[in-house]
C-alpha cells in the first residue's frame, strides 16, 4: 500500500470549499450590483456560470467527505453548525442561479448557440449586453445565493 498523498485532507477540502464560497459571494454581489446599475456584457455572465459550476463541484466534493461535518464544526468553533444543511443550501441556490441563466440566455433558434457577440462587415466584434430589466430575476436568485454564504 502507498501513502495516499493525492487524497486531499479535510483541512484542504474545507479550505477549498471556503475559498469557493467567498469567491462566489464576492462575484455574485459584484455582478448583481452591476446588473442593477446598467447593462452588463453577456460574456461576463457566461464566465460567471463556469465559476458557479466549479464551486458547486467543490462543495459537493467537500460535503461527501466522511468526517467533514465534525471537522468543520471544530474549525469554525460552532458545535451546532449543520454543515450538511449549509452546503446543501449553497449548492441548491448556486444551481438554481446557474440553471436560470442557462434557461434564459438568448440563443440562436436554429442551433441553440449562445448569442454573445455580433460581427460587422469589417470584422469588428461587439459584445451583446443584458439590460437591467432582463436580469431582474437574476438579481432575485443572486440575493438568495448571497444569503446562504456568511
Amino acid at each position: 500500500m502507498s501513502y495516499p498523498a493525492s487524497t486531499p485532507s479535510l483541512q484542504s477540502e474545507l479550505g477549498t470549499a471556503d475559498a469557493q464560497a467567498l469567491k462566489i459571494k464576492t462575484m455574485t454581489i459584484a455582478l448583481r450590483n452591476a446588473s442593477a446599475a446598467g447593462p452588463i456584457g453577456r460574456q461576463q455572465v457566461i464566465e460567471f456560470v463556469g465559476t458557479l459550476s466549479r464551486a458547486i463541484s467543490a462543495w459537493n466534493s467537500t460535503a461527501s467527505r466522511p468526517g467533514i461535518g465534525a471537522y468543520a464544526q471544530a474549525q469554525k468553533g460552532n458545535g451546532s453548525l449543520d454543515v450538511a444543511a449549509e452546503f446543501t443550501a449553497m449548492v441548491t441556490e448556486a444551481t438554481s442561479l446557474r440553471d436560470w441563466i442557462g434557461a434564459n440566455f438568448p440563443k440562436d433558434v436554429a442551433t441553440g448557440a449562445l448569442l454573445i457577440y455580433t460581427v460587422d462587415a469589417s470584422g469588428t466584434f461587439t459584445e451583446l449586453t443584458f439590460t437591467t430589466a432582463q436580469l431582474a430575476q437574476f438579481r432575485t436568485r443572486a440575493d438568495a445565493l448571497i444569503a446562504t454564504i456568511g
